[in-house]
């Protein structure tokens, strides 16, 4: 059995269903997550898994999704992580995963190196942002209008109402709003809202949060196997 695969698969699972963490809590630290029916208090370093919904109440939240996406959560605001793997490809590393938007204000960062390719979707109810590197902020406001506003990068928008080729484009300094009376997009000027944002952590601090991560994984996986070789073994030698 060859046990350097050209193709090695880190997938979230019951033995390591860790998928980021929560890096900062400013404020009321009254923010929770719920997990299987059970509410977990939002404290830093506390592992996300998949399927969380998180509220920060009257708390800001930065959160980690693994390898390289950050989230802040402004107060009152609320979402689900639905969907996240990643993959090693030989030298490449490939991560997706889905955030479902339901209420508030979120600003989003994603960093990558030359040897990843990331794919984050944030989604809400009628709008869908496709983001692969960079920094941008969603408002989802009480009237269904959602707002996005492009620090940094590109964002790709599209929704199941607006019937269109190819979905827009919103680049940095660039405001847009999905109107939900009319079901249209609209340009419009730029306006960051995050005041109280609490900062992303560095590029390189992330880098090597997530290479000791995997170093963890790889190292419980490897141990997995030989506890499965050493029970095969015993069984043989009755």
């Amino acid at each position: 059995m060859q046990l350097l695969a050209l193709v090695f698969f880190f997938l979230i699972s019951s033995a390591f269903a860790e998928i980021g963490n929560v890096k900062k809590i400013l404020g009321d630290q009254d923010g929770y997550a719920l997990r299987g029916g059970e509410r977990i208090k939002l404290e830093v370093d506390l592992p996300l898994e998949l399927g969380d919904e998180v509220f920060s109440q009257n708390s800001v939240v930065l959160l980690q999704i693994d390898p390289s996406t950050q989230v802040s959560m402004a107060k009152n605001t609320e979402l689900k992580i639905s969907e996240h793997q990643v993959q090693e490809l030989s030298q490449l590393e490939k991560a997706y995963s889905v955030i479902e938007f339901i209420s508030g204000l979120i600003r989003v960062n994603v960093e990558k190196d030359q040897n990843q390719e990331i794919e984050q979707q944030i989604k809400t109810r009628n709008v869908v942002f496709g983001v692969r590197g960079t920094d941008f902020e969603v408002t989802l406001e009480k009237s269904g209008d959602v707002d996005l506003d492009v620090l940094e990068g590109e964002v790709a928008v599209s929704s199941p109402y607006i019937h269109s080729f190819v979905p827009e484009i919103v680049k940095g300094n660039e405001g847009f709003r999905f109107q939900k009376s009319k079901k249209i997009f609209l340009r419009r000027k730029f306006m960051s809202r995050f005041k109280n944002h609490p900062g992303f952590e560095r590029p390189d601090v992330m880098r090597k949060a997530w290479k000791e991560k995997k170093l963890r994984r790889k190292s419980l996986k490897t141990t997995q196997v030989e506890k499965r070789r050493s029970r095969k073994d015993r069984r043989r030698s009755r």
